[in-house]
């Protein structure tokens, strides 16, 4: 299955941060992926589609139409209840306001890769997807490979190959 992940944030270099650490997390769980990256909730808005993303990170303080404001978009004008959502913001007082659309976690900007781990890990134990991983580790690194891709093992010496259509060792 492929993950299909929005990033909503008007920060260019935001932008480009969130979506380097999506990609290293997704890259090392070894998922397909697919991200699209808004600059504003109006951009957003006109090009959402029902089920059309698994996740969406959404800065909160968007200018013209806000993070709350998409999030009502999606929830009650859409009727999308499947996407989930981690609010992004510098500012920590939006927690009441949010919970309405219940969302999957709030990150406080800085942001940092292990946030976005933290929400990617709990994104697939909601989704099943979790559990469907062959998961291990090569050094101080962990990783994950979908048992539906994984043909056979085999092993030489210490040496394991997890045969898929990738080598993974």
């Amino acid at each position: 299955m492929k993950l299909k992940i929005a990033i909503c944030e008007d920060e260019y270099n935001i932008q480009f941060l969130l979506e380097d650490f999506v990609q290293e997390v997704l890259n090392g769980y070894n998922l397909e992926y697919e991200i699209e990256v808004y600059s504003n909730g109006e951009e957003f808005c006109r090009n959402f589609q029902k089920n059309d993303f698994d996740l969406l990170f959404l800065d909160i303080e968007l200018k013209e139409m806000n993070g709350i404001e998409v999030s009502k978009f999606i929830r009650e004008t859409k009727g999308d209840e499947t996407i989930q959502i981690a609010y992004v913001s510098g500012k920590t007082g939006y927690a009441l306001e949010l919970f309405e659309y219940r969302p999957i976690n709030f990150l406080v900007k800085p942001v940092v890769s292990e946030d976005i781990k933290k929400v990617i890990d709990k994104l697939l134990l909601l989704t099943n997807q979790y559990e469907e991983l062959f998961r291990y580790k090569k050094g101080t690194s962990s990783y994950m490979v979908p048992l539906q891709d994984i043909i056979y093992f085999s092993s030489r010496g210490r040496k394991v190959t997890i045969h898929t259509g990738q080598t993974h060792e």
